[in-house]
């Protein structure tokens, strides 16, 4: 944790404005405009699956965690508890199923490619500038990335089944 803020001074600018797309005000939007994207261009099964995990997971069991754990926030002083991370849960539930809606959607493979490395690389980032900006520990992000991928590989199944029942292309 020490090495990643200590490293860096030229990152806490940056980190601040890219915290606000992993949680928040802007995260809803930007889940609400995707979901309307996709329901225009009739992907109804990947609206209902972006918009429902990413509020239910991000909003939901995130802080019913937060509120078991109780764990307190490293020293920096901010809101709420630390275990496990919201914004890296949110981050990591909202463009990882994104990355995986593309894989679909996108047939340039390079420009899918592009995309879901773009993606990836937010996740990654948006969990780090937790670490850096002293509002999280490692394991709080680690614990979000792993309740989310869980969501993920849970529900994925079920995402495929629903395009079947809905005829939706794959």
């Amino acid at each position: 944790m020490h090495h990643v803020r200590g490293g860096y001074p030229f990152g806490k600018h940056f980190f601040k404005h890219l915290d606000k797309i992993g949680n928040g005000h802007l995260y809803n939007w930007l889940v609400t405009i995707a979901a309307v994207l996709l329901i225009i261009i009739k992907r109804y099964v990947e609206a209902i699956w972006v918009f429902i995990s990413s509020m239910l997971l991000s909003l939901g069991a995130v802080n019913i965690l937060k509120n078991y754990f109780q764990r307190p926030r490293p020293k920096i002083h901010h809101k709420g508890f630390s275990f496990p991370s919201g914004h890296a849960t949110s981050s990591m539930i909202f463009y990882g199923i994104l990355a995986i809606i593309v894989f679909y959607i996108i047939k340039n493979q390079a420009v899918r490619f592009a995309v879901q490395v773009v993606l990836i690389a937010l996740i990654a980032v948006i969990g780090l500038s937790r670490v850096y900006l002293g509002v999280h520990y490692p394991s709080d992000i680690l614990a979000g990335y792993s309740l989310s991928l869980a969501w993920i590989l849970f529900t994925f199944p079920l995402f495929k089944k629903l395009q079947t029942v809905f005829h939706e292309p794959i």
